[in-house]
């Protein structure tokens, strides 16, 4: 399996940072989301999985001013709204 061999160290130092709101890993071949210690986890789906059109996904994030932050999924990626608080 490809993971980071040391990932609650990792997020130990996300978090401690108190500036962490998100993180976006890829690729997966399905969508994944999880909240850990108060930052959303986002895998995104592989940006091209097979021929055509229908077969990939690809997406764009708006992040505001009250901190939420909104992913906009195309084709097979799927769509988040995160606020923060």
């Amino acid at each position: 399996a490809h993971a980071v061999k040391n990932s609650s160290e990792v997020r130990k130092v996300l978090e401690e940072s108190g500036k962490v709101a998100a993180v976006f890993q890829g690729h997966s071949h399905r969508n994944h989301y999880s909240e850990i210690g108060g930052i959303h986890y986002c895998t995104m789906v592989a940006m091209v999985e097979g021929s055509g059109l229908t077969n990939n996904g690809y997406s764009t994030l708006d992040i505001h001013g009250d901190g939420s932050l909104v992913l906009n999924g195309f084709r097979k990626q799927a769509d988040y709204h995160w606020k923060q608080g």
